[in-house]
């Protein structure tokens, strides 16, 4: 076991009931890196897990009002996934890292992001650097996929027809953010990194980071609306080492 420091005082990392909260889920998690589903499952050694927390009051979920345009595909109004809270104020779909870790690189997958109901679908993802990301048009409407790395555009892409796929190569570490040029409401994100040890946090906000090493090591929390934060985590030989954070909305 371990101890942790910097993000919060560690507890346990159980979970609780995610019926009742704040926003909407995505779809379940794909192989290769959504929700849950760490890139360095299966290797040895210990397992850095916890929890990501909301810090304060819980916003009231939120629709996004659309209408318009491909309203028969889209619908009047979509659910908010740019923050998604549990009842124990657990938050979904952060992305939690240890990058001082290089260890082996993750092997290359396919990620898929489908289009669906004017949704990218899942919202959030991790996959390793080398990867392919297969970009799928599920809707019978025209979505474009413009996706950027930081500020620059590394894709623009018009997706007309329903089925069309399109892959596209992950060769360089960052957050991939995907906007759609048609519908400005469509927001995703592929993180990608060229270590193992990332994982994005489920649906009470708990994680867990399989195959950690021993020793003292850097902790980085990410999410699209609640920023970053950082702490640091003791490994001692197997066993559990559990670390928690608490984000606070900005």
């Amino acid at each position: 076991a371990g101890t942790a420091g910097g993000g919060e005082a560690a507890a346990s990392a159980g979970s609780t009931d995610a019926g009742k909260r704040s926003g909407s889920s995505a779809s379940s998690a794909t192989a290769g890196g959504a929700r849950g589903v760490a890139l360095s499952v299966g290797m040895p050694g210990a397992t850095v897990r916890g929890t990501v927390r909301l810090e304060g009051a819980v916003p009231a979920p939120k629709d996004i009002a659309i209408g318009g345009r491909d309203s028969a595909t889209c619908g009047k109004s979509l659910p908010d996934e740019s923050l998604l809270v549990a009842a124990n104020k657990g938050v979904e779909n952060a992305v939690i890292t240890l990058p001082d870790l290089k260890g082996p690189r993750p092997g290359a997958v396919t990620v898929k992001v489908d289009q669906v109901g004017c949704r990218y679908v899942p919202h959030v993802q991790v996959a390793g650097v080398g990867s392919k990301m297969e970009l799928v048009n599920s809707d019978p409407v025209m979505h474009n996929v413009h996706g950027y790395l930081g500020a620059a555009t590394i894709f623009n892409l018009a997706m007309p027809l329903k089925n069309q796929k399109i892959p596209k190569d992950l060769a360089k570490p960052g957050v991939v953010k995907l906007r759609c040029d048609v519908h400005n409401w469509m927001s995703g994100y592929v993180v990608t990194v060229d270590h193992p040890y990332a994982v994005v946090s489920d649906a009470n906000g708990a994680f867990a980071i399989p195959g950690v090493p021993p020793g003292g090591h850097r902790v980085v929390v990410w999410h699209e609306r609640l920023g970053e934060k950082t702490g640091t985590v003791q490994v001692a030989g197997t066993g559990d080492a559990v670390i928690d954070f608490g984000l606070a909305p900005r």
